[in-house]
């Protein structure tokens, strides 16, 4: 069963302790059978801004010209498909004040328009990743965040797993690196741009989040490759949206 990890570094730097872990965790994807990852990082790519509310994703719904609220093209939508090509995805975002960064927020926001499509995230599989400067610095508020937004597309969250390797696993709801471990290191020092690959914890829940990523996201696409006419309501991908309180498929005649 083949699959498609895309790993997005929602990091305001190109390169970093964002992107080293969001790496580990599609090195750990990769070490499975049949998978192919790829990795964006946002602070390459031209975002002009978030949601600006035109709806006119929801007037006329499309999967080819997805957001339109820009008059000067930019790179979200070229990401957007990347999302809906992929089985599985690997979000890393830094923690700025307790949550993700604008850049990161801007991308989810600008997800709007695959909503009216059916909501067509609809069963793909999330881990995620995120860097502070302590274990308890914001980590698990920012995952919640995104898992918010995870939810209300209908997609799968998923945590590093139950493990409890040695030393330990860092958290329950993803991979939360630190700068330097087991002492911080000071952002104004050059070598802080990579202390997380001091922090084992960190590196290890990312390296089994991408394995476990991958189980899920094959698991899901077997599933339901496995399941006749009939015997599931939702399906797998896509499906018909709501107008009206009635399913289209359903409309009376």
């Amino acid at each position: 069963m083949k699959i498609k990890v895309l790993g997005i570094n929602g990091s305001a730097r190109r390169r970093g302790n964002t992107s080293i872990m969001i790496n580990e965790a599609l090195q750990g994807a990769s070490e499975l059978k049949d998978v192919e990852t790829e990795y964006i990082a946002l602070a390459e790519h031209k975002i002009l801004g978030g949601c600006l509310a035109c709806y006119i994703c929801h007037k006329e719904p499309s999967l080819e010209k997805l957001c339109r609220g820009y008059k000067e093209p930019d790179d979200v939508n070229m990401i957007v498909r990347k999302m809906l090509e992929a089985e599985a995805w690997i979000i890393g975002t830094p923690v700025y004040f307790g949550g993700m960064t604008a850049q990161l927020k801007a991308l989810i926001d600008r997800t709007h328009p695959v909503q009216p499509c059916g909501r067509a995230f609809r069963n793909k599989v999330c881990g995620v990743v995120t860097m502070a400067v302590e274990r308890a610095g914001g980590a698990e508020a920012t995952m919640d965040d995104i898992r918010h937004w995870l939810g209300n597309m209908d997609a799968i969250y998923i945590g590093s797993g139950p493990a409890r390797p040695t030393p330990a696993c860092g958290s329950f709801w993803g991979a939360q690196g630190v700068q330097g471990w087991p002492n911080y290191i000071p952002t104004t020092k050059p070598e802080a741009r990579s202390a997380v690959k001091q922090d084992i914890i960190g590196m290890q829940a990312a390296r089994n989040l991408g394995r476990r990523v991958v189980d899920l996201a094959k698991a899901v696409k077997a599933g339901y490759a496995s399941l006749g006419e009939g015997e599931t309501y939702w399906g797998y991908g896509p499906v018909i949206e709501i107008h009206g309180g009635k399913y289209d498929k359903y409309q009376e005649k």
